[in-house]
């Protein structure tokens, strides 16, 4: 009996030591997504309503291989969201005003590929970029 304990006791402690070497390893895997995250160059213009002032490009957009990041300066406007490939739209959305940052999943894209990235919003102001 005494040696079913010690070897129970002895597996525990074994067990508890192999977490405590791994744990370490496990935890420096959470951050990796942030630190693939790359910025996606956008160019055009974005304007909100006649009467206020024009941001040139107060979006900002993020891709990590599986999400778009999308962060906004500016609340007022609804976003439009298109993701094209030489077929045409693959994904899209509408993300209300207000609703930034946002985090979209759109899945893996095929590695190689360019595809194009469209905002628009509800008073004509239109934004591109590529992803690749």
């Amino acid at each position: 009996m005494k040696h079913t304990h010690f070897k129970s006791w002895f597996t525990l402690m074994i067990g508890c030591l192999f977490f405590m070497n791994v744990q370490p390893l496990l935890a420096s895997g959470e951050g990796e997504g942030e630190d693939k995250k790359k910025e996606i160059p956008l160019q055009g213009h974005w304007g909100e309503e006649i009467r206020s002032l024009s941001i040139e490009i107060p979006i900002s957009v993020f891709w990590d291989g599986t999400n778009l990041y999308i962060e906004s300066n500016s609340s007022r406007s609804d976003i439009q969201v298109v993701l094209l490939d030489e077929m045409g739209s693959i994904y899209e959305v509408m993300l209300p005003a207000g609703i930034c940052p946002a985090t979209l999943y759109v899945g893996c894209l095929t590695p190689g590929k360019t595809y194009r990235l469209v905002l628009t919003n509800q008073y004509g102001g239109r934004l591109e970029g590529e992803i690749f």
